[in-house]
């Protein structure tokens, strides 16, 4: 799962430890204003501190606009202030009613921005406006939906739409910063490197099992000399040496590791190169997740049969219908 943080002048530079921060992260979306009279206070040091490391830098803008005017003046203002740094993506940030025609006000404002020079614009829509605004979607480079659940930190419910980023919780938590932060992770059939512009197209994993020698089901421990899970926090000593099943695969260069492996129970992302393999499973056949599947369509596609999805949850040890693109599935 890739991790992306959005923050803004909430999160003071004082009290955040970039480099910490940083470790882990996939992309970063900084708030650049607040309508056009209201300029992020930190933004441009959000910015240049994450590039300093190396994160890829997006930025949004809240969306206040009163007519069609006002909405180009708003995204002028939006393109002048950010262009210097080269962002690899630009958000409209939709989330409340400020002209009675939100679909012309924010296609004028998008459509403004691309005629500036932005080369990816993309909408973010509050969830319970999504139906109302009925925005143009289509002519969007990527939609970025929130949608909570139970807001504990970890991604346990999906949007109702159909949408690229998917912010999953206002009080997440990354080493480097005491306080919350909200997270997102990738939901559509795009990959990060749509977002970071830095490949073209569509890129979605194929339909086959990553080339890794340890597979989904594979029962690991953790290593005593483990120091850092791969999104940056410290691992704490009661993970270590006990066993876990692998419930899902990542291909990302990290340290000395190529792959990255997310653990039952723990929740956790861990580095190839801090994991003993316990037990192997019977790898069988599997399935890659694609943007649109439930368990009950994958039933129907592995086993011709939907209502058989329950044997998919117990051979993957799954407790809840929740999946993800890319999520390796055993059949």
């Amino acid at each position: 799962m890739s991790r992306i943080l959005d923050i803004s002048e909430w999160q003071v530079p004082t009290t955040i430890d970039y480099q910490k921060v940083a470790q882990g992260l996939d992309l970063v979306i900084v708030r650049v204003q607040y309508g056009s009279n209201y300029i992020d206070k930190y933004y441009q040091t959000h910015i240049r501190e994450f590039k300093k490391y190396g994160i890829p830098v997006a930025v949004y803008a809240w969306v206040r606009g009163v007519n069609r005017i006002d909405m180009e003046q708003e995204a002028n203002d939006f393109y002048q202030r950010a262009k210097e740094f080269a962002p690899c993506f630009w958000w409209l940030d939709v989330e409340e009613q400020s002209m009675t025609d939100m679909r012309e006000g924010c296609s004028a404002y998008l459509q403004k921005l691309k005629a500036l020079g932005a080369k990816r614009v993309g909408i973010y829509i509050a969830h319970h406006l999504y139906k109302k605004f009925n925005l143009n979607v289509a002519e969007a480079d990527g939609i970025w939906i929130p949608h909570y659940g139970m807001n504990d930190g970890t991604p346990n419910s999906q949007p109702e739409f159909s949408c690229d980023l998917h912010q999953y919780t206002s009080v997440g938590k990354l080493s480097g910063y005491s306080g919350h932060l909200d997270l997102n992770r990738l939901l559509g059939s795009r990959n990060i490197e749509w977002f970071t512009n830095t490949a073209k197209g569509n890129n979605s994993l194929p339909n086959q099992e990553a080339a890794s020698k340890i597979s989904v089901g594979d029962q690991v421990s953790v290593q005593s000399f483990a120091t850092y899970y791969a999104t940056g926090e410290s691992i704490p000593d009661w993970v270590k040496n006990s066993s876990y099943k692998v419930i899902e695969i990542r291909q990302k260069k990290q340290s000395n590791s190529d792959y990255q492996y997310l653990m039952s129970s723990i929740n956790s992302w861990v580095l190839e190169q801090d994991i003993k393999v316990e037990g192997t499973s019977q790898k069988g056949n599997v399935y890659v997740v694609q943007n649109g599947d439930n368990l009950w369509s994958i039933a129907e596609k592995v086993y011709g049969v939907g209502a058989d999805y329950p044997k998919l949850k117990a051979k993957n040890g799954l407790t809840s219908d929740i999946i993800q693109p890319n999520q390796h599935i055993n059949y």
